[in-house]
C-alpha cells in the first residue's frame, strides 16, 4: 500500500498557510503599497499559471503566490476602508446609539454609528456629559438618534498601560472617539 503524504491528504492546507502568511505580511506592508498593485500581481500570476498549465510545479508555486498576494490585498483593502480622515476642527454629526450607555461618573460612554458628516458610515466611541438639569441622559437608549457638534479624534493609547487600546477599538470597528 502506498503511503500518502500529509499535503496529498489535505491539499488546501498549503494554500491556507499561504493566505494566512499573506494576511500577516499585509499588516506590515498594506499602507505602503496601493491595493491595485497587489491585484495586478495576482492577475499576472494567474496568467502565468495558465500559460504554464502543463508544468505542475510552476502552477503550484503560482497558486501559492496568488494566495499570498490575495491575503495582502484583502488586508490592504480592509485597512483603507476602516481608517478615518484626519480631524483638525470640530464638525456636526448625526448618529444612532449602538449599545447601552455605561455610566462613567460625569459622563456616559456609548458607541455610535455616524449617519452624516465626515465619518458617515463609521462607528465611534462617544463620551456624553450627563445632563443634571433636565435629565435627558436617562432617555439615552439603543436605537436613539443623536446629533452633535464636536471634534472627533483617532483613539489614543492609554497612559501607563500595556493594553493596546487603539487596536482593541479597531478590532470592534471603532475609528474615532
Amino acid at each position: 500500500m502506498k503511503q500518502s503524504s500529509y499535503f496529498s491528504l489535505y491539499p488546501v492546507v498549503p494554500l491556507t498557510v499561504s493566505l494566512v502568511l499573506g494576511i500577516v505580511l499585509g499588516h506590515r506592508s498594506c499602507l505602503a503599497v496601493p491595493v491595485w498593485i497587489w491585484l495586478e500581481g495576482m492577475l499576472g500570476l494567474l496568467a502565468l499559471s495558465m500559460l504554464f498549465r502543463r508544468y505542475r510545479q510552476v502552477r503550484f508555486y503560482c497558486l501559492h503566490a496568488l494566495a499570498l498576494l490575495l491575503g495582502i490585498a484583502l488586508v490592504g483593502h480592509a485597512e483603507r476602508v476602516s481608517t478615518c480622515p484626519p480631524f483638525t476642527t470640530a464638525h456636526s454629526w448625526e448618529g444612532v446609539v449602538l449599545d447601552e450607555p455605561v455610566d462613567k461618573g460625569k459622563t456616559l460612554r456609548t458607541d455610535l454609528f455616524i449617519l452624516s458628516g465626515p465619518l458617515k458610515g463609521h462607528k465611534v466611541r462617544a463620551y456624553i456629559q450627563k445632563d443634571r438639569t433636565y435629565g435627558y441622559d436617562s432617555t439615552l437608549q439603543v436605537g436613539r438618534c443623536l446629533s452633535g457638534y464636536s471634534q472627533m479624534r483617532p483613539p489614543r493609547p492609554l497612559s501607563d498601560s500595556h493594553f493596546d487600546y487603539p487596536t482593541y477599538l479597531k478590532a470592534r470597528g471603532i475609528v474615532a472617539q
